[in-house]
Order: structure tokens, then C-alpha cells, then sequence
């Protein structure tokens, strides 16, 4: 008998969240369908699988932060690492286990199987006795093109590898686990020593999953049915002069409303998710990754009174080179270099119907990171009150 594939969603979600678990859903449906066919089958088929993202009973206000729970056991996964060599050890250790020991179909990429940093480590041996195992994830470019079925996926790195993973997914994208193998780990809250137990809690649905939201931009030319570029953003976008010495002049609109001229170095387009990223740097607040909003910051602006502002995550976002400027703007879309802005284009920015469902820990929260590697509010405190120490009288 045909499975019901109904999702269950809390009448807390917002729109833009429904659209996502709905899609999220939608995705391991349709790639369960197109399971490969062959020796590689280890399990008897199945009717479908999805996973469901509840609202946690603690906080069901809060519509981006739920619980997650699976109707079927996952057995998909893709990793993807750090091409370094202080990942190996940890990829070979998690891939094996996951397909020894888990039964699990593991994808990884391409590069992956061909890095050097493989082949010349003390690891290369184990490697090639499960590399003919592992399946290579072709990536996905929209429904009709999806040739991989993934469950969730799993990221060995720093927090630049969370951004890579969220930019193979422009679209849907499935719950996303990340270990700390980087720098500062921001984005990477799992400890790899004990990566067994917290994949079995994720297998297991019991996990938070934050669903962060990205951004959506489409450079277009006035006139024209499509547009030149569209990309995603987990963390920010970036329009500013790029190698050129002048200045960025640039017009900014919400909702079609002119709000400023811009006339600095660039100006920043950030998710709550990149608020403590270069938004941060740049002289702005922090937004918990829950509240949905849209930050606007500028960099380094040849004013006093230019401050970053925050505008609601419904907004429209337009930002155009004004006719008089000397140079064209460059655009950049978490780090990575994109296009160029030209007078004739405009550049509109949104929030993306599909949010990054990020598996977070159970006794961990946003303002902990703060503390622990921002040292958020840390200064020495004040000495209490003694005897030879009273407060003034009054005179």
C-alpha cells in the first residue's frame, strides 16, 4: 500500500519556513525515486522517506528552531570535507564507519577521490580498500537534474565549509551536520571525537535543527525575461569597488523606495546567519539566527551618519550603480567572487524561499558561541562591596 507522505507543520512556521520543509520534503521524496539500480542495493526498497522538522516543545514560537523526526530511517549520506590534510584521518574514520558498520550509502565528491592529501597520508591504504565503495555526488541543479538520492549531509571543516556545502543546494537542501576540523567554528558546533554518538542521535531524530535563512540575488538587465546571474547566500552579499581606487556609488532601495545613495568602499547584504560574520567587522550588530530580518551595513562610508539598519526578511532589496559613477561594482556571494555590476543592471536581493536546516545541539545555543569564541561581554569583574570599602554618605 502507497505510503502518505503528509507533513506535519505547526501553525508557528512562517511562510518562507513552510516552503522550505515542504520542499525539504519534496526533495527525499523525489530522490528516493531515482535510487541507483545494481549490486549496490543493500536494503529492500522503499516507498519514500522524508524527514519532518517540528517546533521544539520548549520554544514553539520560535518558527526557524525545530525538533527533527524521520518516518523512515535515513540511509543516504554525503560528506564533504576540507581538502586538508588534518581532515583525512577524520573522513577515512567517519566513511568507513558509516559504510561498515551503518550499512549507509556514502557520496562524497569527486575531488575527494582524487586528493592528494589522500593519497600521501598514512591513511591511504584503509582509503583505497573503501574507495570503490563510495559513490561520487553529481550535484543538483533543480528537480529535473537531481541524479543522487542524499538523506542529510555531513561536513568536515570549518565554517567555510558549511558556506561551500550550502552553495551546492541552491534550491532545497537536505539537514546539514557539521564537525569542528577549522579555525574559529562558528557554524560547526560537533566535536568529531564523538562523531558515533551524535550521527546515531541524528539517525535517531533526536536533534535540533535551526533553519537558517539565505539569500537570493538575480542580476538583471531592464528589459530583459531572465536574468543574467542568480546565485545563493547562506551568510552575506557583498557589492563594492573590487580592485578599483574610487569610491562605490551606489543607489540602495527597500521595496522600490529610494533610501540612500551609497558612497563608500561597499555595502553588505547580510542574513542573520552572517551577522556575526563580515557584517560584524563592518561595524554592525548581531541578529539571532531565529529572527527574521534582513541587515544592510556599510563598509567603511565616507559619512558620520551612515549606520547599518535592519530591515524585515519580507523585504526587496535593489541596489543599482548610479549613472556618474567612475566604475562599475563587483559582486561576491559568501566570499566567493561573482560578477561584475554594471550601469545597465540591476541587482535584486531577497530571502530565498529555502532555508539551510542546520543540526544543532541540544545543550548548545547561540548566545553560548557568542561567549565561547567571541568572547561576547568577557571583561574582568567588578570587585563586590566590603567593610573598608562603603559607598559614600550623603552630604
Amino acid at each position: 500500500m502507497q505510503r502518505s507522505y503528509l507533513l506535519r507543520v505547526n501553525d508557528s512556521f512562517s511562510f518562507a519556513d513552510k516552503v522550505s520543509i515542504y520542499c525539504l520534503h519534496f526533495f527525499t521524496h523525489i530522490l528516493t525515486l531515482l535510487k541507483p539500480t545494481g549490486t549496490a542495493h543493500r536494503r529492500p526498497s522503499r516507498h519514500g522517506r522524508h524527514v519532518n522538522i517540528l517546533p521544539t516543545l520548549s520554544s514553539p514560537q520560535i518558527s526557524s528552531k525545530g525538533r527533527m523526526e524521520w518516518e523512515v530511517c535515513p540511509d543516504s549520506v554525503l560528506v564533504i570535507r576540507k581538502l586538508h590534510y588534518d581532515t583525512v584521518g577524520p573522513f577515512v574514520e567517519l566513511a568507513e564507519w558509516l559504510l561498515k558498520e551503518k550499512n549507509m550509502f556514502v557520496f562524497v565528491e569527486e575531488k575527494t577521490l582524487t586528493d592528494d592529501d589522500i593519497s600521501s597520508s598514512e591513511h591511504s591504504e584503509k582509503f583505497e580498500e573503501i574507495k570503490s565503495e563510495l559513490k561520487v555526488f553529481q550535484g543538483m541543479t533543480g528537480f529535473e537534474k537531481i541524479s543522487e538520492k542524499i538523506d542529510f549531509v555531513v561536513c568536515l571543516g570549518g565554517d567555510g565549509t558549511l558556506l561551500y556545502a550550502s552553495s551546492l543546494f541552491p534550491s532545497c537542501i537536505p539537514p546539514v551536520m557539521s564537525f569542528n576540523l577549522g579555525s574559529l567554528g562558528f557554524l560547526t558546533p560537533f566535536d568529531f571525537t564523538e562523531f558515533k554518538e551524535h550521527i546515531e542521535d541524528v539517525i535517531q531524530g533526536n536533534m535540533k535543527v535551526l533553519l537558517r535563512s539565505r539569500l537570493h540575488a538575480e542580476l538583471i538587465t531592464p528589459g530583459s525575461d531572465t536574468p543574467d546571474v542568480s546565485n545563493t547566500a547562506l551568510n552575506e552579499i557583498v557589492v563594492d569597488r573590487g580592485s578599483h581606487h574610487y569610491l562605490s556609488n551606489l543607489e540602495l532601495y527597500v521595496n522600490d523606495n529610494l533610501v540612500t545613495q551609497v558612497q563608500a568602499d561597499g555595502i553588505i547584504i547580510a542574513t542573520p546567519t552572517g551577522s556575526t560574520a563580515y557584517s560584524l567587522s563592518a561595524g554592525a550588530g548581531m541578529v539571532h539566527p531565529a529572527v527574521p530580518a534582513i541587515l544592510i551595513t556599510p563598509i567603511c562610508p565616507h559619512s558620520l551618519s551612515f549606520r547599518p539598519i535592519v530591515v524585515p526578511s519580507t523585504s526587496v532589496i535593489k541596489i543599482k550603480v548610479v549613472p556618474e559613477a567612475r566604475k562599475h561594482a563587483v559582486v561576491s556571494f559568501d566570499g566567493r567572487l561573482g560578477p561584475e555590476l554594471q550601469k545597465s543592471q540591476d541587482l535584486i536581493i531577497k530571502a530565498s524561499e529555502h532555508s539551510l536546516p542546520t543540526v544543532s545541539r541540544m545543550d548548545h545555543d547561540w548566545f553560548n558561541t557568542l561567549q565561547d569564541l567571541l568572547a561576547w561581554n568577557t571583561r574582568v569583574k567588578q570587585k563586590a562591596l566590603t567593610n573598608n570599602n562603603k559607598p559614600p554618605t550623603k552630604l
